[in-house]
């Protein structure tokens, strides 16, 4: 209410009423038809500081330096800053951290909490909104970087926290925005989005990847040039709230990605009306990858697996791929990272290499159960295409352990945007891109086990479609900004997070394929 009167006016009063006690912190965010035009970073509270005062009149500054407003009639800029949409964070009294630094980042919930940095009177902070973070390592990096903004160095923190000398704080925040604009603004939980009816069926899911699939082209530019022509490529990261491409092109790994999820998808959906163009789109992303001179490992292996989406046999991968790049992808199922090894392993066995998915098999099966979300649905898919269905006991033991620990899942215990994700660790807050990517390989395996294991993990299903539905930009949200046409049905990087990529977009299809194929079968 008193942030939106002193932007109205356009200055702080000095006479203001002074703030509650139990305010320690605060943030602030202005923007203008979804363009970001002023932000404060935070300030916390100090004797009789006014922290909220202090973040309008940061934010207020900026935005008031621009040149928008600065050209602006008098009052023309009155009625500009009525325009302005209002996002204010709140901090309550900060809550120290203890324990040794590298494991701090397991107690800061991404969505919730706000993180400070405490030397002698010399504070650090930021709030959820300019925690973009993406799970543990990610926070921890930010961590080393604000007490290196106080002098301290990683080595000597715990010693320093020991004497006294520097605190850690998690800070619970309180989050206000103003939808629209003349409303007031109302309390939201950064992350969690609205509140969707549950997804139950197959038809839901299906609508749903066709959404996703449709909206997925428009990561692909097409520019007039003056000469007549024209260039083209694949863009990756689209940021609405500032109405522009953080990330201009994609990289070669990811439009194979796009290729994958476009084709699967116009096979798994022959009649509808978007199906032919998403499968021309796929071919041509293909034929341009193919001529690029250096492709790395993992990408030829998306690659294959996309062409044996679009041509299905066994001849597919080498329909697309140069002889001489087949054996890279062999050797990409023999070692290297794990997630790499399990989605070339699934592009051999759809070219028919039968002894390639057998030894797959026979790798995975001594491994632990925390690497099966990115190598146990892969080798399982793998053996299907090639028509192994004798599995080993120890991988039969390691499918109860995986359906087990999706059953326990359930019940959403990493808050509410973690809600129905796939869990990649106990203590894991990270819902960016690592939970897309295991979204759909988790999905994959789902479709995969036999009716019996399916049929149990039914409500898992349901739950992690609704989770996906929830990472999608709809409607409502999208007229928040400034090209609502650009924005809506993208999907998030992570629920907090405004950006959306091709990477995270494609993940969302094909999870979308995946998920709906499950429920068609057991309905």
């Amino acid at each position: 209410m008193r942030v939106r009167q002193w932007v109205d006016a356009g200055s702080i009063p000095s006479d203001r009423e002074r703030l509650p006690e139990g305010v320690r912190g605060a943030a602030v965010q202005l923007t203008l038809d979804g363009r970001l035009m002023g932000s404060d970073r935070g300030h916390v509270r100090l004797g009789d500081d006014d922290p909220l005062a202090a973040a309008t009149r940061g934010a207020l500054t900026e935005a008031l330096a621009k040149g928008f407003f600065a050209s602006l009639p008098e009052l023309e800029r009155v009625n500009a800053l009525a325009r302005l949409r209002v996002d204010v964070e709140v901090a309550s009294d900060p809550d120290p951290l203890t324990g040794p630094l590298d494991l701090l980042a397991t107690d800061i919930h991404p969505g919730q909490h706000g993180l400070a940095v405490r030397r002698g009177d010399q504070w650090s902070m930021r709030f959820p909104s300019q925690l973009r973070s993406i799970g543990k390592a990610a926070t921890f990096r930010l961590l080393r970087g604000m007490l290196l903004m106080q002098g301290v160095h990683e080595a000597e923190a715990d010693e320093l926290r020991a004497k006294g000398e520097v605190t850690i704080y998690r800070m619970p925040t309180v989050a206000l925005r103003q939808s629209l604009e003349g409303r007031y603004p109302e309390s939201f939980e950064r992350g969690r989005m609205a509140d969707f009816a549950p997804v139950v069926n197959a038809a839901q899911v299906f609508e749903m990847a066709d959404t996703l699939a449709t909206t997925l082209g428009k990561w692909r530019l097409q520019i007039d040039q003056q000469d007549g022509n024209s260039s083209a490529w694949f863009a990756d990261t689209w940021a609405p709230n500032r109405d522009e491409w953080a990330l201009l092109v994609a990289r070669d790994r990811d439009v194979a990605l796009a290729a994958l999820a476009l084709a699967r998808w116009a096979r798994l959906r022959p009649d509808h009306t978007g199906a032919q163009t998403a499968s021309e789109l796929a071919e041509t992303a293909l034929h341009e990858l193919a001529q690029q001179p250096m492709l790395d490992r993992p990408t030829l292996a998306i690659m294959a697996v996309a062409a044996s989406e679009l041509w299905p046999g066994e001849s597919a991968p080498t329909s697309i791929i140069k002889p001489h790049r087949m054996p890279m992808i062999a050797e990409s199922a023999g070692g290297g990272e794990e997630p790499t090894r399990a989605i070339a392993t699934l592009a051999l066995a759809r070219a028919g290499d039968v002894d390639a998915v057998r030894q797959s098999i026979s790798d995975w099966s001594g491994r632990s159960p925390g690497t099966l979300v990115n190598t146990l649905p892969w080798s399982l898919h793998g053996a299907r295409s090639v028509g192994e269905t004798g599995l080993d006991p120890q991988l039969e033991q390691l499918l109860d352990v995986f359906v087990q620990a999706q059953l326990d899942a359930t019940g959403g215990s990493w808050g509410p945007e973690a809600a129905g994700a796939i869990p990649l660790s106990r203590d894991s807050s990270a819902m960016g891109m690592p939970s897309l990517r295991a979204a759909w390989a988790g999905a994959s395996l789902m479709g995969d086990i036999e009716p019996v294991r399916r049929a149990l993990l039914k409500p898992r299903i349901q739950l992690l479609a609704t989770h996906l539905k929830r990472r999608i930009i709809d409607s409502n949200e999208a007229a928040l900004f400034a090209s609502p046409d650009q924005a809506l049905h993208r999907i998030r990087l992570a629920p907090w997070d405004e950006r959306t990529s091709i990477a995270a977009q494609s993940l969302g299809v094909l999870t979308a394929l995946e998920l709906a194929e499950a429920l068609k079968e057991i309905e």
